[in-house]
């Protein structure tokens, strides 16, 4: 089974897709408060954070399968594991030209989830920076979970739960220092430590042992699968690798 829905229970997309829907961006949580969930999501490295997004996107895009081909959506996921150790390799050129708009509900829904993962992913708003792309994490739980029926957002909260105490013990990120605050930006092995190193998909399962993590995420991140990702630029690929 794929390593990317495997964590997802089979029966995601069996119950009727009859959540209410106001538009896009109309079910993300709240947008200028902290909240516990917002928290708890603080604190992990880069990597940490998009494994995160990824995983909580694949359950909403394994909930529409019903009524899209999700294939590629699935492969946007897959692809914020691939770019982890260069966001070099990300390629967002058709994804940012897409558009959401707030009607028919599951076509907006879907592409809902597409932009807060592409957004999550896109290096300009993240490279030369520390911060982490926390908000979109904390809007795409909060979407999937509008999109889950009753039975399944139970299960989505047991996992994201048990999830978000592998990544404080995986991936956190460095302490905050005087030094974050220079006007003259972030020096490049400051940058690294706040990315973080690349995680693996199996992360979205359950512990991998922390001897495990590099020769894990090798494992995934084969030259095939990078060539075959619609979101890899292979140019960059082919002048980078080996990562």
């Amino acid at each position: 089974m794929d390593t990317l829905s495997s964590f997802i229970p089979a029966t995601i997309a069996d119950s009727p897709l009859d959540f209410p829907w106001e538009g896009a961006n109309m079910h993300i949580g709240p947008v200028e408060s902290q909240t516990p969930l917002y928290s708890a999501l603080l604190g992990k490295t880069y990597n940490g954070t998009v494994l995160i997004a990824a995983g909580v996107a694949a359950w909403g895009f394994q909930r529409l399968r019903g009524a899209f081909r999700v294939e590629n959506s699935m492969a946007l996921c897959e692809a914020a594991f691939l770019q982890m150790p260069d966001d070099r390799l990300i390629d967002l050129d058709a994804l940012r030209r897409e558009i959401t708009p707030d009607e028919p509900k599951l076509f907006s829904a879907h592409r809902n989830l597409r932009e807060l993962l592409g957004d999550a992913l896109h290096p300009p708003m993240w490279s030369g920076t520390i911060d982490q792309p926390v908000s979109e994490c904390f809007h795409l739980v909060h979407l999937t979970r509008h999109l889950l029926d009753p039975a399944h957002r139970s299960l989505f909260d047991s996992w994201l739960v048990a999830l978000v105490r592998r990544l404080d013990a995986s991936a956190a990120h460095p302490p905050l220092s005087d030094e974050d605050e220079d006007p003259d930006g972030f020096a490049e092995a400051r940058l690294r430590a706040f990315r973080g190193r690349p995680l693996p998909a199996e992360l979205l399962e359950g512990v991998v042992p922390e001897d495990s993590l590099a020769t894990r995420f090798s494992a995934f991140a084969t030259e095939p699968r990078m060539l075959a990702n619609p979101f890899i630029h292979a140019a960059v690929f082919r002048e980078i690798w080996p990562l």
